[in-house]
């Protein structure tokens, strides 16, 4: 799932922990919602695990999201008491919270990007990575121009591919791999175009 700063969502947040077993073997849950810092952005308090396995957490009175980048939902599950008290701690898949900044969003990159990576957390990373990579080679502007969010997209790809190709430097698997070419130089060319030198006569 995925917001942007400012969001206040109507509904709760929804937490599976149906990875730590039965619902019947915890009594209750605690949950917290972590900025990128690792600072407490939300503490949703003691919460019943219901009987699939999610948890509902209504967010407060004010919106969680204030910073951009990827936050952590922690999960205490507890049951008994005294020297019968048992807890487990879960960590699920991260909220993505994105600034709209002129940049590729999941959504706008997802649209360009036909095999984009399925999870949020990891095209946001990749996205985020790239945009770095970006803005240090590219020349400081105001608005992004659509050549940089170009740049930032294939950039993306490149980053993601890189971590799925073979010792030939291909990507797929069994008969049918792609070969995996350097793009470096397209995406240069989008950051800082070459201008055209005059004929001198």
């Amino acid at each position: 799932m995925h917001y942007v700063i400012g969001d206040h969502p109507a509904d709760a947040l929804e937490v599976d922990v149906s990875e730590a077993g039965p619902s019947s073997l915890y009594g209750t849950a605690s949950a917290k919602l972590y900025k990128p810092d690792g600072t407490v952005a939300v503490d949703f308090g003691v919460l019943p695990v219901l009987g699939d396995g999610v948890l509902h957490a209504p967010f407060g009175a004010t919106s969680p999201f204030t910073v951009a980048g990827l936050h952590e939902v922690r999960v205490v599950l507890t049951t008994g008491t005294g020297d019968t008290l048992r807890s487990e701690t879960i960590a699920t898949e991260p909220v993505v919270v994105e600034a709209p900044d002129g940049w590729h969003t999941l959504d706008s990159a997802r649209d360009d990007w036909r095999d984009a990576p399925v999870g949020d957390p990891a095209l946001f990373a990749v996205l985020e990575s790239a945009k770095d990579q970006c803005l240090a080679f590219a020349p400081a502007v105001d608005i992004v121009p659509a050549r940089y969010r170009q740049a930032q997209l294939m950039q993306a790809r490149a980053l993601w591919n890189s971590g799925h190709v073979n010792s030939d430097g291909a990507l797929g698997g069994g008969d049918l791999t792609v070969t995996v070419f350097p793009m470096d130089w397209t995406v240069k060319n989008l950051l800082r175009p070459k201008r055209a030198i005059g004929a001198i006569f």
